[in-house]
């Protein structure tokens, strides 16, 4: 392969993990009948202590013993599945919602987390339903609509995914996550100079992280704007300068828009670049063979100019 046509890999948004997740409704400890009162507020407790310090067995066994005592305890069971979902124990997590939710219906937080634990089990179907129930109920909950846009990119619904991730940014143009999803989605559907268009913007929202500025130059590569590419690369070098990989893209798209405008300087930089990646990564065989090729090339582009 060479210079040039190396494939640049763009950050993939994962789709099944960069959900919102509800908070939790932490049990109360005054709540059970007044029978067995003491010993579930007491095992409540220990619970919530287990909890927090991330002993997850303990916080288990402490609600499930006051499970035992009062099943239909909502403080118990929100409890219960706050543990499991912290300890990724989603199988066992979902009827515990589902108990959660035939006592208290109205429980929205329940019903969120209830859809982000199914997701997670790539139970996508149920998940989408319990998200446009949300939406019913509400138009304007954006987490229940960004995790919804996520389902659909996850399925590879792509037409309905970049519908749904216009609707989040309609309501919150300030997530830089759901313009990165947006230029994924673009990207995929063959939409480059859109996806340029919402890498940028992800990009002006997270200036410091340097995949917002590598996933810029990628979707600039794609239409051809070699220019703007050389620029948002150079953004991701000054970010991470002790990054080999990212002086040999640099060096790869500075030899495109030497390509493109026959200009020496350009090719003066691409070398620069890669000598750079070479000093810090001297492994990279692509990057010897690259350099012998066209350093020849510029000695011989000066020998021309003095002549």
């Amino acid at each position: 392969m060479t210079a040039g046509q190396r494939a640049v890999g763009r950050t993939r948004f994962d789709a099944t993990r960069s959900q919102y997740l509800g908070s939790a409704h932490r049990p109360a400890a005054d709540t059970a009948s007044k029978e067995n009162s003491a010993d579930i507020n007491a095992h409540i407790t220990a619970g919530i202590s287990a909890l927090d310090r991330g002993d997850y067995a303990v916080a288990t066994d402490c609600f499930y013993q006051a499970f035992r005592l009062e099943p239909g305890h909502l403080g118990v069971l929100r409890g219960l599945v706050e543990v499991l979902v912290a300890d990724q124990k989603y199988e066992r997590a979902v009827p515990v919602y589902e108990m959660i939710l035939g006592l208290a219906p109205e429980d929205s937080v329940s019903r969120f987390n209830l859809a982000v634990v199914l997701s997670r089990l790539w139970r996508f179907d149920r998940a989408e339903e319990l998200y446009r129930r949300l939406l019913d109920d509400n138009e304007e909950y954006v987490q229940a609509r960004y995790n919804l846009a996520t389902l659909y990119q996850a399925q590879g619904k792509l037409a309905d995914a970049r519908d749904a991730w216009k609707d989040v940014l309609a309501r919150a143009p300030h997530l830089a996550s759901a313009h990165g999803a947006l230029a994924e989605v673009e990207m995929d559907l063959g939409n480059s100079k859109a996806a340029m268009a919402a890498y940028a913007q992800a990009a002006k929202l997270r200036p410091k992280e340097v995949s917002a500025w590598v996933n810029l130059a990628v979707a600039s590569q794609a239409v051809g704007s070699y220019g703007r590419a050389v620029l948002a690369m150079g953004k991701a070098v000054d970010l991470a300068p002790e990054d080999a990989h990212l002086w040999a893209q640099l060096g790869e798209i500075q030899l495109q828009l030497h390509r493109g405008s026959k200009e020496r300087k350009f090719l003066q930089d691409a070398i620069r670049s890669w000598r750079q990646s070479l000093l810090l990564d001297p492994s990279q065989k692509e990057i010897r063979d690259w350099l012998l090729t066209y350093e020849p090339a510029l000695r011989g582009s000066s020998t021309q100019r003095a002549e």
